[in-house]
């Protein structure tokens, strides 16, 4: 895995999913998302409560993974269901082409049958009115919220009933002030992470206009307003947030 150093120097002044940031995006994630493995897994956890119960009943599942990246939620998905005797198709979808490369290259070499498609979430076509699960680990934070909203609505409309959409989502505090220090205290644990303050600031300012976040009341009137039911709160940790919807 190589390590995160993009921001060591004033090269980059936007932040862009390009190849730079895809060779080293493994650790970024790692490094800079608190608690992503335990977020992964938990994902993972509910995933197979709900496939279980529709294998059982003789129907084989699809779930998408928006923003797949290098794929590592569904080589990890294809893992444990394959040991757990599941039947998922799984395919991944993101619009930077050197992320889909990385992630076909990791499926060449593991033999996984995972679908990798390059493709803009504002575009996106689902392949069957039977999908079932759709997951998207702090990805729809980079869309402009007028875009968001209807990418979510996309989703609604294209999940079946017996259906849960997972969202991860960096959040912001309608409270100024508590907003400013949760900031704060997720610089601070980046910093345990080995990042310097150098490092920190400059992907903020990279990041400025580039990733949006919502409140938690924000995401909730979003997902109820595309036509989820019922949305639930399955981990927080400060500014990071993992939403399960039902339809």
């Amino acid at each position: 895995m190589q390590k995160d150093t993009v921001f060591q120097t004033d090269e980059i002044q936007i932040f862009e999913f390009n190849q730079a940031i895809a060779n080293v995006f493994d650790d970024m994630l790692l490094r800079s998302i608190p608690f992503y493995k335990e977020v992964i897994a938990l994902s993972i956890e509910f995933l197979k409560h709900f496939i279980k119960e529709l294998n059982a009943k003789g129907k084989e599942c699809v779930v998408y993974d928006l923003g797949s990246s290098t794929g590592n939620f569904l080589f990890e998905c294809e893992r444990i269901f394959k040991l757990e005797g599941l039947r998922a198709k799984l395919i991944g979808i993101d619009n930077s082409s050197a992320m889909v490369q990385k992630a076909r290259l990791k499926a060449k070499s593991l033999e996984s049958n995972i679908e990798f498609l390059e493709l803009d979430l504002k575009d996106i076509t689902f392949q069957t009115k039977d999908t079932n699960f759709i997951i998207s680990h702090y990805t729809l934070q980079f869309l402009s919220p007028a875009i968001r909203k209807d990418v979510v609505k996309k989703i609604c409309l294209a999940l079946s009933k017996d259906s849960i959409f997972l969202m991860g989502e960096k959040i912001k505090s309608n409270d100024l002030n508590l907003d400013s220090l949760l900031t704060k205290k997720y610089y601070e644990y980046k910093e345990k992470q080995g990042y310097s303050k150098a490092e920190i600031y400059r992907k903020k300012e990279a990041l400025e206009n580039i990733l949006i976040p919502f409140s938690v009341e924000e995401n909730e009137t979003m997902l109820k307003e595309a036509g989820f039911r019922h949305v639930e709160i399955l981990f927080k940790w400060l500014n990071f947030t993992l939403f399960l919807s039902t339809k």
